[in-house]
């Protein structure tokens, strides 16, 4: 008879677990087929993402640069994989004072990074750690829109000497 007592014991230490199984593999397997999927978020059709060739930086308040976007990783001259340091990013811009101010409030500015004209603007990211998002693009593209303007100009300039220079030809 003492024998018996440790055998009912097994068993309900054996049904237990059994009962434990069947509820965790339910749960595991058969619960989730049941429940609906999340929709994947919808993004507007009126968003369309289109590359470009600017330089981003976030820089959080202290100087800490909490993301740099692989176009300032080449501008920068920075490997792959380095952590920026500020100080060291300034060092290749002309002037950096400009680029220190643009890190620590909003603004504009023109600079050179390692001799090459850019534009930049920053603007503040308000949160629990404030951070300023420096967008760079470079001059070229505005140099080139400048020279087309002038040719017109200059064109248009052209057009107007000789339509007056007609006009007294046309009156002897």
């Amino acid at each position: 008879m003492p024998q018996s007592p440790i055998l009912l014991s097994i068993g309900f230490l054996l049904l237990g677990l059994l009962l434990i199984l069947i509820v965790w593999s339910l749960l595991r397997f058969v619960v989730p087929k049941f429940r609906p999927s999340l929709p994947e978020p919808a993004q507007p059709a009126f968003i369309q993402q289109q590359a470009h060739n600017d330089a981003v930086l976030i820089v959080e308040m202290g100087g800490r640069i909490q993301h740099v976007n692989a176009s300032a990783r080449e501008w920068f001259e920075l490997f792959e994989g380095e952590i920026p340091h500020l100080e060291r990013l300034a060092r290749r811009v002309r002037p950096g004072e400009s680029f220190l101010e643009l890190c620590a409030a909003e603004g504009q500015a023109r600079f050179s990074i390692n001799g090459k004209l850019v534009d930049a603007v920053s603007y503040r990211i308000p949160g629990p750690t404030p951070a300023t998002l420096i967008a760079i693009r470079r001059v070229e593209s505005s140099m080139r829109l400048g020279r087309l303007s002038k040719a017109i100009q200059s064109q248009a300039q052209h057009s107007k000497l000789s339509l007056s220079l007609d006009k007294p030809l046309q009156a002897a």
